[in-house]
């Protein structure tokens, strides 16, 4: 399933943390992991000749440094490493040599050594999460519970949509392979209005009729699940303002151990607009978020 694995660091804590994740996935699927560091300051055009020197004299050896160590505790767990270090804009070199080793799974940190602000992804991880055919595995700063050793529980967060729902076999066949428990979770939006005459405000729907949009929407995720052929499943409706903060509050409270989305849902443009709702759990989940495409960019 995921034979190539592209780790990528900055040297980072942050980066660094996302090194046992990648382990976990390499040893459950027999995976090689590509090793990649880009190097975007030496393309930055902002070296006077001395700061040049002082780059390739102290900083080139010290990054070689940090490589070797990075590999040297990969190898030592076990697993088969391969080394490449890029110069350019991070995000286009790590989509250029994904494509180049034919990557089945990316992994990297939702912020590089550049700083972290939680209202915001990182930009090459959001040019990665936007732009690459193949599923991206992010970890955010507040990833201190992703497990190490094992998943035990998958959530798959799904709008109900074509695309969405396309998406649920790739994550219980991830499920399947950890012999994890896949929770499949629809949020529902509340308040639900129902429009009204041009001019006039919407109408609120009443509670009773929220009742039975959810248990509606309970049944069609129970087919859903019915579907897989398999008993360690669970349907789950939420009602909520915010689809993405509902969706990482119901990955604290069930310790789910890894949350697979996908890229895009409903009224998404496809290949244009990154999904609000995935960025937005991407951002905000303190576990680990596959970012899985439509079946077609599936490996």
């Amino acid at each position: 399933m995921y034979s190539r694995i592209l780790l990528t660091t900055d040297f980072s804590l942050l980066s660094l943390s996302t090194q046992q994740t990648a382990v976990m996935f390499a040893k459950r699927f027999r995976s090689t992991i590509h090793l990649l560091h880009v190097d975007e300051n030496f393309e930055s055009g902002l070296h006077s000749p001395e700061d040049m020197v002082h780059f390739v004299s102290e900083i080139e050896a010290k990054r070689d440094t940090l490589m070797a160590s990075v590999e040297n505790e990969l190898r030592e767990q076990g697993v088969e490493v391969v080394l490449e270090r890029r110069r350019g804009v991070a995000s286009q070199e790590i989509l250029e040599y994904a494509k180049a080793i034919r990557a089945d799974l990316i992994i990297m940190a939702t912020h590089g050594s550049h700083g972290v602000r939680k209202l915001l992804l990182g930009s090459t991880t959001l040019r990665v999460l936007r732009r690459s055919p193949v599923p991206v595995l992010t970890l955010n700063q507040d990833s201190e519970h992703a497990p190490t050793n094992d998943i035990q529980s998958v959530l798959f967060p799904t709008d109900l949509s074509d695309l969405s729902n396309a998406c649920l076999p790739t994550a219980a066949r991830i499920a399947q392979e950890f012999s994890a428990v896949l929770d499949v979770l629809h949020v529902m939006k509340l308040p639900t209005f129902i429009p009204s005459i041009p001019g006039e405000a919407p109408i609120v729907v009443p509670p009773k009729l929220q009742s039975g949009r959810e248990a509606q929407y309970k049944h069609r995720l129970q087919q859903l699940c019915g579907s897989l052929g398999t008993s360690k499943i669970r349907a789950h409706v939420e009602v909520a303002a915010s689809a993405p903060e509902a969706i990482a509050e119901f990955a604290t409270r069930h310790d789910s151990h890894l949350v697979v989305i996908p890229s895009r849902g409903h009224g998404a443009l496809y290949n244009i607009v990154f999904g609000s709702t995935t960025e937005g759990v991407v951002r905000l989940c303190p576990r680990p978020v596959l970012t899985i495409g439509p079946p077609t960019t599936e490996p």
